[in-house]
């Protein structure tokens, strides 16, 4: 039987701290989605798997998984995307292309769309049977005018999230730009029954622990979605 979940992504800018450990503990996640990750992130009490890649010149890891749950780590289906599967659902924790990206490995391609093309014919042929929920810093609102991404960037980012049979509840919220739609998301199978879905704003003790706000689910797998 599927139990409700709280999912959560948060970019994590390449920092960690004790405020940061705090951070990620008061939101009491099952499932942790994370993006730009310091190779010192842990939680107490949580399995955590990495992406084998870093990001290019730094010591962050692109992605990285934590649960208080046992965690089967995967195969990276993209140097940019960590996969574990927790109670048999699999999660994929995503860095996707962004506008300035540049060229070169991970990302193949003259333009975004076309980066972002590369990456999703990676990612689509490596899910699994099974339940999927997919998140991370995409680098692209899916609604409203664009800063991170572009438009054909997004049209192949939503018709990937159509083929997946996903769907977004992340995708009206705000990022801590004013005026700029959220470029971190949590896409859940279609089916499911999101009871909440907010932005928490990554500060603490006026101190900004990083340049994106956190985004949370709750989630009821076994209840219908509401339409």
């Amino acid at each position: 039987m599927l139990l409700p979940m709280r999912i959560g992504t948060w970019n994590l800018e390449g920092k960690w701290s004790d405020r940061h450990a705090d951070f990620l503990q008061r939101q009491a996640c099952d499932v942790w989605l994370l993006t730009e990750v310091h190779p010192d992130v842990h939680l107490e009490d949580y399995e955590r798997t990495f992406t084998k890649s870093l990001m290019t010149g730094t010591d962050r890891h692109w992605a990285a998984i934590l649960s208080p749950k046992s965690l089967e780590q995967q195969e990276d289906p993209h140097p940019t995307t960590a996969s574990a599967i927790i109670d048999g659902t699999t999660y994929w924790s995503s860095v996707l292309p962004w506008r300035t990206c540049g060229e070169g490995l991970p990302w193949v391609g003259s333009t975004h769309a076309d980066k972002m093309a590369n990456a999703l014919s990676q990612l689509e042929p490596a899910r699994r049977k099974g339940r999927l929920v997919w998140g991370g810093d995409w680098n692209q609102s899916l609604v409203g005018r664009d800063y991170a991404g572009s438009t054909d960037g997004r049209r192949r980012l939503l018709t990937a999230i159509d083929h997946l049979e996903l769907h977004v509840p992340t995708a009206g919220l705000r990022s801590q730009r004013p005026g700029h739609g959220s470029i971190d998301h949590i896409a859940l199978p279609e089916s499911d029954f999101v009871s909440r879905v907010g932005r928490i704003p990554a500060n603490a003790q006026q101190t900004m622990l990083s340049d994106h706000d956190a985004y949370i689910v709750d989630v009821d797998p076994g209840a219908h979605r509401r339409t």
